[in-house]
């Protein structure tokens, strides 16, 4: 009986921590966190442009470094095909992103994935911020399409400090957090950012900011690998052209002759080879020195994203 007892008690508090969870989920899904709702009004944005254009199509998907690194008007003009810049967060992962393109793909376009080095260590259960307020908020559908056990595990790890912001929004009426934390960048009607003019960063920010998964010892998660056959076999059955690329970065003095760089490069070739998806140039043709950058290593100026889109479309008429 004493065990009964025990059982009995144990059973009621994991369905009463279960029950304030999925309390405590819901409040977010319907009062979302700063980070998602940035993040969503971006998505928004790009959606609203990318439902306008007619007949076939050429989109550009990753994170920020294709929003400041790739000009679609250029890409229009040069190859005479209509273009669409999709590039969002690196913090979203690749399911999210082309979750929402996919429903725009018709057979006869064709997608370019411009994943930022950091999207080659992702995992479904990733605990970046971004992506945790994104599936347990505005992309719901996305995150019921995961398996069980990721699902299970993301609402167990789903950090408390993001449901703030949502009693905040419950409690005070007269702050709209929708429109206080939208996403601010200038976007023109092809999904490019506008307000990158000139250089607002240094040579010695762009040095002290190596990319991790550059320098060091990584390995390609299995999910990652799901992923992109998933993508894939969308693309077989609607007909979709799927090419990679390399993202726009900062060409830092350590990556010079540094062998861990050389393997990682070579674990991310091998990635796409492997799934027989055909890579556009380098990375080093990806890799500028820095009067080409604005604010980061991942984010160029006009001239920089002029240079790196003439680069990409050179590449794509060989393949077209």
């Amino acid at each position: 009986m004493h065990y009964i007892k025990i059982i009995t008690i144990v059973s009621l508090s994991l369905l009463i921590s279960f029950f304030i969870l999925e309390i405590t989920i819901n409040l977010h899904r319907n009062n979302h966190s700063p980070g998602a709702i940035f993040s969503q009004s971006m998505i928004d944005n790009k959606l609203e442009c990318l439902q306008k254009i007619e007949g076939n199509k050429i989109i550009f998907i990753g994170g920020s470094n294709v929003a400041y690194g790739i000009d679609c008007k250029l890409v229009r003009e040069k190859m005479n095909l209509n273009a669409m810049n999709f590039g969002c967060m690196v913090g979203l992962g690749p399911e999210i992103l082309f979750g929402n393109v996919s429903k725009f793909l018709k057979p006869g376009d064709t997608a370019v994935l411009c994943w930022e080095y950091e999207t080659y260590r992702f995992d479904r259960r990733s605990q970046n911020l971004n992506y945790l307020g994104m599936m347990m908020g505005p992309q719901k559908d996305v995150f019921e399409k995961l398996p069980l056990l990721d699902r299970f595990y993301l609402k167990l790890h789903f950090p408390l400090n993001l449901v703030r912001y949502s009693i905040f929004s419950l409690v005070n009426s007269t702050h709209d957090l929708n429109d206080i934390y939208k996403c601010g960048w200038s976007f023109d009607e092809l999904g490019n950012v506008t307000s990158n003019l000139g250089t607002t960063t240094s040579k010695t920010d762009l040095e002290n900011s190596p990319l991790a998964p550059l320098i060091s010892e990584h390995e390609i998660h299995q999910d990652l690998i799901l992923i992109a056959n998933k993508i894939l076999d969308f693309a077989n059955k609607h007909k979709v052209k799927i090419y990679a690329t390399w993202p726009n970065t900062y060409r830092n003095s350590s990556y010079n002759c540094n062998r861990q760089v050389a393997t990682n490069l070579e674990i991310y070739k091998s990635f796409w080879k492997n799934l027989g998806v055909d890579v556009l140039g380098e990375p080093e043709d990806a890799m500028l020195p820095e009067q080409y950058f604005y604010d980061s290593v991942y984010h160029l100026n006009r001239k920089g994203t002029e240079l790196r889109t003439l680069k990409l479309i050179d590449e794509l008429l060989l393949v077209q």
